[in-house]
């Protein structure tokens, strides 16, 4: 399936040309999360494939620019960001409660 994936990114050079991860996994003949996974193992392989959540332009492609690879950058950063923040509210809202459930917390 990586090799697959692979070819079909070869089609998609460049952020202007990014493929949905819904047309992706179409393609692949996998579920959507699949095909996030296959994506996953390929970036920790090496493999430059660049994600995109921009109106117009989401989904994956082959980063073939210093600019593409920032802006992939910028994409995990923010995405980190965000889970960092649902952690520390999900943190407080549990110090805020006195349930004997939580008590494993």
């Amino acid at each position: 399936l990586e090799s697959r994936f692979l070819t079909i990114l070869s089609e998609h050079r460049g952020l202007s040309k990014a493929i949905a991860v819904p047309e992706m996994a179409r393609r692949l003949g996998v579920p959507e999360r699949q095909a996030r996974a296959i994506k996953k193992d390929l970036v920790d392989s090496g493999y430059m494939v660049g994600s995109s959540c921009i109106a117009g332009k989401s989904g994956y492609y082959e980063i073939v620019n210093e600019e593409e690879l920032r802006a992939t950058y910028r994409n995990y950063s923010s995405r980190c960001y965000a889970l960092q923040r649902s952690m520390k509210r999900i943190r407080q809202n549990v110090e805020g409660m006195k349930s004997p459930q939580l008590g494993m917390f």
